[in-house]
C-alpha cells in the first residue's frame, strides 16, 4: 500500500488473503480462542466483500478522510488532471463527484451485509441468516464481530453453541462468496475487463 496526497493505493485481494491466512493459521493449530476466531473470521468476510467490490468496480485507490471516497484509475486520473491543470489542490466537491462512496460512516464500513446489499446486489435469500450470524455472533441486538475485541475469551456469553453456530455460518458464507466471485469474474470479462 502506498500513500500520496492522502490517496492510498489499496489491494483488498492481498488484504483478504492475509486475514484468511491468519484465520487458517489459528484454526490449523487448533487454538481454542473462540472470540479471536469470530473476530478475525468476520474481518476475513469483510475483506473478501470489499475485494469483490473493488474487483467489480475496478477500484484501486481510496482518499484518506472521513468521506470514504473510492476510485478507479480513470476517475482518479481525472482528479489528478484537475489538480495539475488548475495548479491548486482538488476541491472536496470534485472528490465526491468522481468517487464511489462505499459507506457513510465507520459502522457501515464493517457491515458486510450492508456492503453486499448496496454494492454487490447478490441474492441473499438463502444465506441471510448465516450472514447475520457471522456479523452478529452473539445475536442481532448484541455487538457486531468488530466489537468482539472488547470481549474476554472466557465471557459467559461465548458458549460452545454460539461458536459452533457461528463456525457453520462462517463456512456457508465463505462458500457462497466464492460462488458469487465467479459471477463477478464472468461479468468483468464479458464487459471487456482484462
Amino acid at each position: 500500500m502506498s500513500v500520496r496526497n492522502n490517496i492510498i493505493d489499496i489491494n483488498f485481494e492481498d488484504i483478504y488473503e492475509s486475514r484468511k491466512d491468519d484465520f487458517e493459521t489459528l484454526t490449523d493449530h487448533k487454538i481454542n480462542r473462540k472470540v479471536l476466531l469470530m473476530h478475525i473470521g468476520g474481518i476475513v468476510i469483510e475483506c473478501f466483500v470489499k475485494y469483490l467490490i473493488m474487483y467489480k468496480y475496478d477500484i484501486t485507490k481510496r482518499k484518506l478522510d472521513k468521506n470514504n471516497y473510492w476510485y478507479d484509475e480513470d476517475r482518479f486520473n481525472k482528479l489528478i488532471n484537475i489538480e495539475s491543470t488548475s495548479g491548486k489542490q482538488v476541491d472536496k466537491k470534485d472528490y465526491s463527484k468522481y468517487a464511489l462512496i462505499l459507506y457513510r460512516n465507520s459502522h457501515e464500513g464493517h457491515d458486510f451485509c450492508y456492503l453486499i446489499k448496496e454494492h454487490l446486489k447478490f441474492d441473499r435469500n438463502n444465506i441471510q441468516d448465516a450472514l447475520d450470524t457471522v456479523y452478529n455472533p452473539l445475536g442481532k441486538d448484541k455487538e457486531c464481530f468488530i466489537d468482539l475485541r472488547y470481549y474476554d475469551e472466557y465471557s459467559d456469553e461465548i458458549t460452545e453453541y454460539i461458536y459452533n453456530n457461528w463456525n457453520i455460518s462462517y463456512n456457508k458464507v465463505i462458500k457462497w462468496l466464492y460462488k458469487q466471485s465467479d459471477t463477478i469474474t464472468k461479468e468483468y470479462y464479458k464487459n471487456g475487463g482484462e
